[in-house]
């Protein structure tokens, strides 16, 4: 038993022989073995023990963070439709899918808790062009470069509780699932909006993608279940709550509402655990499909994200290049291998493409033909 940071709770049951994975970096590094993984029998919350181990390896990696590092330009990264295989940037899309009709006013105050290099402003910006921009990042490596974007005002490195003023909204994209104290972070993020205004969270859905379970540096892997009770003792009112806004990612809208002291139900744990129990053995079935798809000539993966970047760190040399769909990534290189768009794939290559396997198998029947063999993950999840 170890403690949960979610309901601070010494209730935390951890899995055997997690720490033999490798893992990836939220920033899509291959890094090394360890961590513990575990699921709390209080409020179901699959989460790591944030022991100081943790803490350690997770200041090693924000202090070389680099957002999408794998474009020339560090431009977000696109999501897109299975069926056509047309792409959006991430951001652009959840704001048009979940803000809009949300009765936003024509001119408002936005900040964005995490950042980063800017893209979620950027994206904003151009969502509500009327707007004031802020941005909070402690770990901001081109401050300048953030706040030259349009109507931006500033940019804080500061905590959320140290920000004055108050916001219309306030936007955590991809950061909920780094916090140490999600309940702390939420109160704060209620005390900080307008009596109108409203937050938007985005945090990746480990069900659907169990690559997530091996991102070192995150430490809360949510679900639906675990994450109304957190929303609703810090008197945040859920306003939409959703799998299906962004695929393999929940999004959360809410407002300010009344504190509530809501309980998990009481079979939370153990199907969290069941779900977290399968996503470890498929990803362990997963990792040994790769390894027999790398022993092939002319071998790449497809995917140059959190998945592809795990599954590099054990099939690193026999690599020899990423396959993308993503335009702004096509060109450049990616730990020395050129990225390679799908219609220019060799027609002698092998490659493993790292998705679930339902998406894998939707992503190649749309692929275009050039001789290349696609090998999928060979287990359902």
């Amino acid at each position: 038993m170890a403690r949960c940071h979610v309901c601070r709770n010494d209730d935390l049951t951890l899995f055997a022989g997690y720490e033999s994975f490798r893992r990836v970096t939220g920033d899509c590094r291959p890094w090394g073995t360890g961590g513990r993984l575990g699921v709390c029998q209080g409020c179901g919350a699959v989460c790591n023990e944030l022991d100081s181990e943790w803490h350690r390896e997770a200041a090693q990696i924000y202090a070389g963070y680099t957002h999408y590092y794998q474009s020339s330009d560090h431009t977000e990264q696109r999501v897109f439709d299975q069926t056509s295989g047309v792409g959006l940037p991430r951001s652009q899309l959840i704001f048009e899918r979940a803000l809009k009709g949300r009765g936003l006013p024509e001119v408002g105050r936005m900040i964005d808790v995490g950042c980063g290099n800017g893209v979620t402003l950027r994206a904003f910006g151009k969502f509500a062009p009327q707007w004031r921009l802020y941005g909070l990042e402690k770990y901001l490596h081109d401050p300048k470069g953030v706040e030259s974007i349009e109507n931006v005002e500033a940019i804080f490195s500061s905590e959320l509780s140290d920000v004055s003023g108050t916001f219309d909204l306030i936007t955590l994209m991809h950061v909920f699932e780094h916090v140490t104290d999600p309940l702390d972070t939420l109160q704060h993020v209620r005390h900080r909006l307008t009596p109108a205004g409203i937050c938007l969270i985005q945090i990746p859905y480990f069900p659907d993608n169990p690559f997530d379970l091996l991102v070192a540096d995150h430490c809360t892997h949510f679900t639906p279940d675990t994450i109304r009770p957190v929303f609703s003792k810090a008197g945040l009112h859920i306003l939409e709550l959703s799998t299906c806004i962004i695929r393999k990612e929940i999004t959360v809208v809410a407002r300010r509402g009344d504190v509530e002291d809501l309980h998990a139900m009481p079979q939370t744990a153990s199907r969290n655990w069941q779900a977290a129990d399968v996503g470890l053995k498929w990803l362990a079935n997963t990792l040994e499909a790769a390894q027999s798809s790398s022993r092939k000539e002319n071998f790449g993966l497809f995917g140059t994200s959190t998945a592809a970047n795990w599954l590099f760190g054990y099939v690193g040399e026999q690599t020899k290049y990423f396959i993308d769909e993503d335009a702004s990534r096509v060109g450049c290189l990616c730990h020395g291998r050129p990225i390679i768009h799908p219609k220019d794939a060799p027609a002698d290559g092998h490659v493993f493409v790292c998705q679930p396997t339902k998406i894998a198998r939707e992503i190649v029947s749309r692929l275009p033909r050039t001789g290349t063999e696609y090998d999928l993950p060979v287990y359902e999840q």
